[in-house]
Order: structure tokens, then C-alpha cells, then sequence
């Protein structure tokens, strides 16, 4: 989305009759986010990229999740959004990021289990977006294969194999999934009158539904989570220690995440440059280093 149509989308869509201010915040694979100040308030608003890979439909499911998890105060306040012409515009929320060293401390683990039990009580849109791992795994696949990037074939046998693995495991129910859970995403909002400090969710351009230990697996690859780690917040969210089945999915999980994070993080490579590359670079690094010292362990 170039600056003038921004611009423009701001002027019709964000509230107020003043010149809208506008900043990009960042760049991803599907949106451009920028925060908006109009009239003396501020906005955030989302705009499809334009050639991404998003759809319409996905969209329209997208303004439905945000609309429900919005209402349980999981998500900022929806204002405006349109699906055809690829912007969303929220209530600018003020909060705080987690440190890094912050999603290790044990109270912090149990309050992303329970916001996260807590996205994945809340009513699954009609008709739903269904994507288990091996759609993600599929679609980033095709989309590379497109493009013309090569993949590693040793890794793409692995996820294979996984996901043989985890067809086998007793299946689990669809639940909504935020799927992009990690510290950008996770706000600290500050006490007010009315209630203590709160987490919200940003940024669910990629909801669907699938297993709720999708989430978990997430929020542990994105924090490069020990199996120590791993097990306190599955043990969270269940409400007791994980048992051998529960553990096993997860594992394979958590794997098949960094996967797909491999595959996103090649394909935004091939399509957009600048702005965080060189930290999408770095990432690649560790997640090849990490999915082929997972693929020799036998699951």
C-alpha cells in the first residue's frame, strides 16, 4: 500500500475531520500498520499490502474474531474496517511490551496460559476459517514454490513426518487461535479505577481455527522456550501436568511452528526488503539451526 493510498484510506476511515497524522509502524508479509492522530486521538489501522497473499474472505472472518475478542477486552476496540478494500482500524490501546527476560518468570507463564484459555473460549465465527498445521505447511509451500524459492528437502520430510505423527495422536478439537502470539503482540495495559493490569492481543491477521496447543507451541518457539518452560506452560494451562499424549502433540507442535515460521520468513524475504529483513535474516538462522537438531530427535 503506497503512502498516498494510506493517506487517503486514513482520511475516510479513521474517525474525525482534521488532517490525519500518520506513522508506519511496521511491514509484514500481508499488512502495513501505522498509527493514526486525528483530532487529538489516535488509532491504529491495518492495510492490506498490496499483491499479499491475504484474501478477502479471510478478512471478513478476521473483522468477526476481532469484533467478539474485542468485546471480551482480549483485543483493542474495533472502529472500522473493510474487507474488500484491506484496512481495519482499532482503538489505539497504551501499553507496554513484555521484556525478553519477562516471559520466563513463572507468574508471566500463567497469565499466558490463562489469556490464552481464554481466546480460545471465545465463539467460533461462521463460516469458520479452518487451518491446521498442514495448511499453513501447504499454502507457504505453494506460495515458495510460486516464487521460485527452494526448500530444503531434509526439513520438508521432517515436517512431513510430523505431521504423519501427529494425524495419528487422538484428535483434537478447532478452538479459535490468535496463531501469531509472540512479544510484539502481547500488550501490558496499566491499572485503571476499574479493574487491574490486563493483556491485550494485537495484530490477529492471522486467527483461524485449530487446536489450542497451536497458541502454545507458538508462544514457545517465538520465545525459544526450554522443554522446562514448555512443560510449566502447558502444566498452566491444563491446570495439571501435561500427560504423555498432551506432551507429545505439543513437541510436534512447536516443531511444525518454527516450520512455518521458516517457510513465512523466506517468503517475506523474496517479496519484501528492508525495514526488519536483517532481523527476519538472523531469525532464519536459528530457526535452520534449531528444526534440523529437531529433526534427528525421534518424536
Amino acid at each position: 500500500m503506497y503512502p498516498r493510498e494510506a493517506e487517503c484510506i486514513a482520511r475516510q476511515a479513521v474517525p474525525g475531520s482534521g488532517v490525519p497524522h500518520l506513522r508506519l509502524l511496521g511491514s509484514g508479509l500481508l499488512n502495513d500498520t501505522y498509527r493514526v492522530d486525528r483530532d487529538g486521538h489516535t488509532f491504529s489501522m491495518r492495510l492490506a499490502v498490496e499483491g499479499s497473499h491475504g484474501s478477502s474472505q479471510d478478512r471478513v472472518w478476521e473483522l468477526k474474531v476481532l469484533q467478539v475478542a474485542a468485546q471480551q477486552g482480549l483485543a483493542p476496540a474495533l472502529v472500522r474496517g473493510d474487507a474488500e478494500r484491506g484496512f481495519v482500524v482499532q482503538e489505539w490501546v497504551e501499553g507496554q511490551s513484555w521484556a525478553a527476560a519477562a516471559v520466563r518468570q513463572t507468574p508471566n507463564i500463567a497469565r499466558m496460559a490463562a489469556l490464552l484459555k481464554r481466546v480460545h473460549e471465545l465463539p467460533v465465527p461462521e463460516p469458520a476459517r479452518m487451518m491446521p498445521p498442514s495448511a499453513w505447511v501447504l499454502h507457504y509451500g505453494a506460495k515458495l514454490a510460486a516464487a521460485g524459492v527452494s526448500g530444503a528437502p531434509i526439513l520438508a520430510a521432517a515436517a512431513a513426518a510430523r505431521l504423519a505423527n501427529l494425524e495419528a495422536l487422538p484428535q483434537a478439537a478447532g478452538v479459535v487461535c490468535h496463531s501469531d502470539v509472540h512479544l510484539l503482540n502481547v500488550l501490558e495495559c496499566p491499572p485503571r479505577a476499574d479493574r487491574a493490569s490486563t493483556l491485550k492481543l494485537l495484530d490477529w491477521e492471522y486467527a483461524h481455527v485449530s487446536e489450542a496447543f497451536w497458541d502454545l507451541a507458538g508462544w514457545s518457539a517465538n520465545n525459544d522456550f526450554s522443554d522446562r518452560l514448555l512443560r510449566k506452560l502447558l502444566a498452566a494451562y491444563l491446570g495439571r501436568p501435561p500427560d504423555e499424549h498432551e506432551w507429545t502433540r505439543c513437541k510436534l507442535l512447536v516443531w511444525l511452528y518454527d516450520y512455518v515460521c521458516l517457510l513465512w520468513s523466506k517468503l517475506y524475504l523474496n517479496t519484501r526488503r528492508g525495514g526488519a529483513a536483517g532481523d527476519i535474516e538472523r531469525r532464519v538462522g536459528v530457526l535452520n539451526t534449531r528444526l534440523a537438531a529437531g529433526s534427528a530427535t525421534r518424536i
